[in-house]
């Protein structure tokens, strides 16, 4: 189902993507990346305030999981490494820099 739901993801269909993700995130101990990438497809999907939650709550698992705080720079990592995905769905350098501000 992951690799299913990135591929729609990728393919631009971000509502089914989205609805993979929420299947994911309803399992037990769901992978911290699908709380990413669900965020990605509701950033996408332009609901903004369900995208900060999901990469606030991925931020928060891995910051128990390295046992420090977490800073941008690790949820920046993940940007730059999938701005091409984000770019080609409309999201732009400055939406970006905005997210992540919202984040810190």
């Amino acid at each position: 189902d992951r690799a299913l739901a990135w591929s729609l993801l990728l393919s631009g269909k971000s509502e089914q993507a989205y609805s993979k993700y929420e299947k994911l995130l309803s399992i037990p101990n769901p992978l911290d990346d699908d709380y990413l990438n669900a965020g990605y497809c509701q950033w996408i999907l332009g609901k903004i305030e369900n995208a900060l939650s999901l990469f606030r709550k991925y931020k928060d698992l891995i910051a128990k999981k390295k046992n420090v705080l977490i800073d941008k720079d690790d949820i920046n990592y993940h940007f730059t490494s999938d701005i091409d995905v984000l770019h080609a769905h409309g999201i732009s350098d400055i939406d970006v820099m905005l997210m992540e501000d919202m984040l810190v």
